[in-house]
Formats: structure tokens, sequence, C-alpha cells
């Protein structure tokens, strides 16, 4: 198990490399690596909820949890709202607007060719995801 101490460190070290990428003008692997950043925070929470003493980071340790063994933000947050209604709500109803932009990444983006977009279209969307990212794992971490 990573503890939560470190995961924590690696989404926020995640969030801030989606931050330089984008001052580097790197806007499509800002946007993958932010949504790294939002998938540890999501899956650092319900393991919290869960009981347990960390993420998993083996096979065999995620043989109890394999609902979250996945990049789907949607998903995810579906499992922790079985968990944490009150967080889950707060998301969805409160923080609306930024959980659909969280949302509009899925992992087939990955794969989406560079010139897919606009140069101007990638940096609005980067600018857009590394706010709501923000906002979101900030609301996050003062919950976990």
């Amino acid at each position: 198990m990573i503890s939560y101490e470190e995961i924590r460190r690696i989404a926020n070290t995640r969030f801030r490399d989606s931050e330089i990428l984008f001052e580097r003008r790197r806007y499509n692997g800002s946007i993958h690596v932010c949504a790294l950043a939002n998938e540890l925070a999501f899956k650092t929470i319900i393991c919290c909820r869960l009981g347990l003493k960390g993420i998993p980071n083996h096979s065999h340790e995620f043989k109890t949890i394999q609902e979250i063994k996945t990049h789907n933000l949607e998903e995810l947050l579906k499992v922790l709202q079985r968990l944490d209604k009150g967080i889950a709500d707060e998301i969805i109803k409160n923080r609306n607007a930024d959980w659909n932009i969280i949302l509009d990444w899925n992992p087939d983006k990955r794969y989406l060719p560079i010139n897919e977009k606009s140069t101007t279209q990638w940096k609005k969307e980067a600018e857009e995801l590394i706010k709501s990212t923000r906002r979101t794992i900030r609301y996050l971490w003062h919950n976990l």
C-alpha cells in the first residue's frame, strides 16, 4: 500500500507537473497529467472511506476493491457516492461546473492526435481543467 501522505504528495506533484507543462505550452500533456492528479485524489478519498491504510499499488491488494481499478472519473465518483454521499453530492451539486470540466477528460483522450484541436483550444481546455482541479483537489484534501 502507498500511504495517504505519499499519494497526496504524488497527486500534488502531478498537479504541479500539469502547471509546468501548461507554462511550457504543452497543453495536451498538461491535460493528461492533470487528469491523473484528479484520479489519484479520488482514489485516495475512496480508500480512506473504506478504512484502508493507503492506496493499493500491487494487483493482489486490489482484489477486494476492484471498483477503483479504473481511470474513469465518473465511476470513481459513483463509488465515492456510496461511501460518502455528502462529499459526492457537494461535487455534483455545488461544484458542478468544475466537475463537468474534470469529467470531460477520459482515458481515450490520451490518444487524440495533437492536431485534433487548435493550440488555442488545447490551451483553453488545459487552463480550465487546471483551475477546476485546483479547487476540487483542495476540497478533497480538506475532507480527507
